[in-house]
């Protein structure tokens, strides 16, 4: 008899195991799941970093191309300069053979509508007569 009870507490130790083990795999299933969901949100937003930083660059490395020929300075076009007179960013324009409408170098007349909106004239506001 005393054999049949070691069978029986056996037998209920093996049960709680075997019970124990399914609880912890269920819940390590519930973990992967939600270690998957966490590197799938992971990779989306390294994805979301990389184009940010890339264009975050591209648009460094435009400000850092452009340069004012005016006051000697980066980060703005010498149209764009606020020291610079009219009669300055006309020089330049015309040193550089570009358009005073466009400040794009083309053969001829602009096909450009007129970009002065101080006087509706031929060529950029920077570029305007007072």
């Amino acid at each position: 008899m005393d054999e049949q009870l070691l069978l029986e507490e056996e037998n209920v130790i093996v049960d709680n195991v075997a019970d124990q083990l399914i609880t912890i795999a269920e819940r390590l299933a519930r973990m992967e799941v939600t270690i998957e969901s966490i590197q799938q949100e992971i990779h989306q937003l390294e994805g979301q970093l990389k184009r940010k930083l890339e264009a975050k660059g591209k648009m460094l490395a435009k400000k850092r191309k452009l340069y004012c020929a005016i006051c000697k300075l980066s980060g703005h076009e010498t149209t764009k300069c606020r020291k610079g007179s009219a009669a300055q960013k006309i020089q330049w324009a015309m040193e550089q053979k570009c358009c005073l409408n466009c400040n794009m170098q083309h053969p001829g007349a602009c096909n450009k509508p007129p970009a002065c909106i101080k006087c509706q004239g031929m060529h950029l506001t920077a570029f305007h007569l007072q």
